[in-house]
């Protein structure tokens, strides 16, 4: 789980959380300003991504190596919010 501590950085906009075994993003969604957010290598399903669409100005994500990211190599953010 994503610390609830990200949700004081408003003004974060490139967020790296590889390998860390992730279940759940849901304290992302205050980090608006965020354009990037790689969560390669998690273990996250394609229902924890819901609070992607919390984030308007994301346009590079990273989800490979989850359950979400089914056999495709990269995520991207459209698929993501597709998705959601």
């Amino acid at each position: 789980t994503v610390p609830y501590e990200f949700g004081s950085l408003p003004r974060l906009s490139r967020l790296i959380l590889t390998e860390n075994k992730l279940r759940s993003i849901t304290a992302i969604v205050h980090c608006t300003a965020l354009k990037e957010l790689n969560l390669q290598g998690n273990l996250l399903q394609l229902k924890d991504l819901a609070p992607l669409s919390a984030l308007p100005n994301l346009s590079r994500l990273h989800i490979s190596k989850n359950p979400a990211a089914g056999d495709e190599k990269h995520g991207t953010a459209s698929q993501a919010r597709a998705a959601v």
